[in-house]
């Protein structure tokens, strides 16, 4: 995997060529016209020692901190994946990565490079500019099984690429064997100086809302990507549910003699694997029904069967067998063993909105591990 660094790729976007790209993307003349007028007559000026410059035009960029930024970035390298051969690319705004699978180190290492050269040579041709140094690669293995070479020597050019065991990528520490041990030092980390900021104004405020800081402040922690690192060690669990109880009990204003059990059921907080295991739930959801990326559409399709035809019947996806532990951390085999606990009235609803308002009010059917 590669992780692409763009230099001042906000900055970068030529004007003349985004319209262009517009109008390929299917924009109604109006609407090019409106970013012909959006993007006009935009002038800068710089301070230094105390003397203003005199106003430029600028010709190239879009408004930072503006909605239409990132939206406008995406448009202008919307057909970047159409030139990459051996692997496949991500776009999220300005992070952007490429990932190639493969049971051999040197065809990986052969692609990527490959790729990346064509990548090079379509920035420069979009006036757009990889910052080499920035950039860096990652190999993905499982520990348990790959005993090879695990040198990628991956070259822009003339420039070696960094390979690194861990890397954070859209604020998710990944490291190489996907154990996510980095992870939970970040969450520790975080979670601990809002617990101990919690504990400070506790004497000063309810236990509402103290609870209302903690659903703010400290529980999109554990939230955000959970469903990504659910397949991490029993013992890497435990530690962030370690920290979830003792923010909870900051909440509660009691000492850590008292039972997180009834700590959960007094302020009605899930049990994080719980969590976890209603995300992932959410995303099958998406995949199931279309909504995307096609790589998971197509690895969640239901199974046909006559069952699947009738309204009040479970909907089934094929769950492969799996011969070691690592693989039963992998997204697709969880997510398909969660969905198969879900009744069908839950899993036939008709909006992602009913789905998670349903999904919210279901208990006793995901276990929690103590």
């Amino acid at each position: 995997m590669l992780f692409l660094d763009l230099a001042k790729a906000f900055d970068s976007i030529d004007h003349k060529l985004m319209l262009v790209k517009l109008r390929c993307l299917g924009f109604k003349p109006n609407v090019v016209t409106w970013f012909h007028s959006y993007f006009s007559n935009r002038m800068q000026s710089t301070v230094v020692n105390g003397t203003l410059s005199e106003p430029r035009h600028i010709e190239c960029g879009v408004p930072q901190g503006s909605i239409l930024g990132p939206l406008m970035f995406l448009c202008y390298i919307n057909d970047l994946p159409t030139h990459v051969r051996f692997s496949t690319s991500y776009l999220y705004a300005d992070d952007t990565a490429i990932v190639m699978k493969g049971k051999n180190v040197n065809d990986i290492t052969h692609g990527l490079t490959s790729d990346l050269q064509t990548i090079t040579k379509w920035f420069a041709a979009n006036k757009l500019c990889l910052n080499a140094g920035k950039t860096k690669s990652m190999l993905f293995y499982n520990p348990q099984s790959f005993r090879g070479n695990k040198e990628l020597l991956v070259f822009n050019n003339q420039d070696e690429i960094e390979q690194v065991t861990q890397f954070r990528y859209l604020g998710v520490e990944l490291d190489s064997t996907l154990k996510f041990d980095k992870h939970v030092d970040y969450l520790r980390k975080k979670v601990n100086q809002r617990t101990r900021l919690l504990w400070k104004m506790r004497s000063y405020i309810s236990k509402e809302l103290a609870l209302a800081l903690y659903n703010s402040l400290i529980d999109p922690l554990f939230l955000y990507c959970n469903y990504v690192y659910d397949g991490m060690s029993l013992t890497s669990k435990r530690s962030v549910q370690v920290l979830q109880n003792s923010a909870l009990r900051a909440v509660a204003k009691v000492n850590k003699r008292y039972s997180a059990t009834a700590l959960h059921d007094e302020l009605q907080v899930e049990w994080l694997d719980i969590q976890r295991a209603k995300s992932t739930c959410t995303e099958v959801y998406k995949f199931t029904n279309g909504k995307g990326p096609q790589s998971l559409t197509d690895v969640f399709t239901p199974v046909a069967n006559r069952r699947t035809l009738c309204s009040n019947a479970k909907i089934c996806h094929e769950i492969s067998r799996v011969k070691t532990k690592f693989s039963e951390k992998d997204f697709v085999y969880r997510g398909k063993k969660y969905w198969e606990k879900l009744p069908a009235p839950i899993q036939r609803s008709t909006s992602l909105e009913i789905f998670k308002s349903q999904l919210k009010s279901l208990h006793d059917v995901f276990e929690h591990i103590t």
